[in-house]
Parts: C-alpha cells; sequence; structure tokens
C-alpha cells in the first residue's frame, strides 16, 4: 500500500510541476535585451517595466508586444522601479545629480511622463504608494516621504540610522516595514 500511495504523489507532483511550468513563457529578448529592474501592472494587460539605459516599455496586451516610452541608448544610468497606486498616477525613479533628474509621476496611465523636480539627491531604488499622492521612496541610508505626489519630499529618517534597503512596504502612512543592511 505505501508504494501505491508514492507512486501517486509522485505523479501528483509532476504533473503540479509541470502545470506551474506551463504558465510561464519566455519574454526574453522580448521586450528587450536589455537587463529590467522592475516592472507593474495596472491592469492584467497592462504594464510597464524599467531598466538599464534609462528604458521604460510598456505593454497593453499582457505583454505580448511591448513600446518604448522612454530610452538612452548611449547612456549608462538606470530606472531602478516604477510603480503605480492606482491606473492613473504612477512613479519611476532612477539616479539624481545636479546635472540628471530621474524622478518621474504620471497622472494619466503612463502615456506622458514629466519629472519631479524638487527630488533629494541620490539613487532611490524602492517606492511604495500608500494612495496616488503619499508615498515613500528608499535607497542607501534614508527614506523620504511625499504627502502631494511628489512635488515635495520629507526625509523620514536618514543615515547614520536608516538601513541601505533592499525592501519596503507601507501599510499606511504610520506603519511601515523595510529591510536591508544593518546600520550598527
Amino acid at each position: 500500500m505505501p508504494k501505491v500511495s508514492t507512486v501517486a504523489w509522485f505523479v501528483l507532483l509532476l504533473a503540479l510541476t509541470h502545470a506551474v511550468k506551463a504558465q510561464w513563457i519566455l519574454q526574453s529578448p522580448i521586450p528587450t535585451g536589455r537587463h529590467l529592474n522592475s516592472v507593474d501592472f495596472i491592469t492584467p494587460t497592462h504594464g510597464f517595466a524599467c531598466g538599464i539605459n534609462r528604458q521604460l516599455l510598456e505593454t497593453t496586451d499582457g505583454g505580448a508586444t511591448w513600446i518604448t516610452r522612454m530610452s538612452d541608448a548611449l547612456g549608462t544610468d538606470p530606472f531602478y522601479n516604477v510603480t503605480f497606486s492606482d491606473n492613473m498616477h504612477g512613479y519611476m525613479t532612477g539616479n539624481i545629480y545636479d546635472f540628471r533628474r530621474d524622478a518621474w509621476r504620471t497622472t494619466d496611465g503612463g502615456q506622458t511622463w514629466n519629472q519631479m523636480n524638487n527630488f533629494p539627491i541620490g539613487s532611490w531604488h524602492l517606492i511604495d504608494f500608500v494612495t496616488p499622492t503619499r508615498g515613500y521612496i528608499g535607497s542607501n541610508g534614508a527614506c523620504i516621504f511625499t504627502p502631494d505626489g511628489g512635488d515635495n519630499w520629507v526625509l523620514k529618517s536618514g543615515y547614520p540610522n536608516a538601513p541601505v534597503m533592499f525592501g519596503m512596504d507601507f501599510r499606511d502612512e504610520q506603519v511601515g516595514l523595510a529591510g536591508g543592511l544593518g546600520v550598527g
């Protein structure tokens, strides 16, 4: 009897493995041969992906085809993260220098992207918005907050009290979790 049960479990495991494997479709080199850092879908078929060379891609058919919204073929700076708080409000970050401001937002579902000008210098990797206009962005030893959709930013935690963040998730404006390298 145990031998039959073991065989049945093995067959079931193979069937489940095949079913799970069948759900994934290899996209490389589509939508691009470049490294991508982030993807966010605002509907099951409409999504955005971003990555190196300041590339922002959009799909409206669930990833079957992609169009380029932004790109810098000769540049090396990446876009690190793209996220939407609802189907109209999206945010994207990269490196912020005196001469380059790679902090972008859209209020029309990604049709147009505008730079956020009052953005602190740094490499901002993580984005989490709890409403369409109230959100957090984290990076290498800092966490900032906007109450107004990116017009103004407030430092919530900075070096040496903030970790180098690898992940961040906020439930609301008061409760959130950030993970990364310790500060001690």
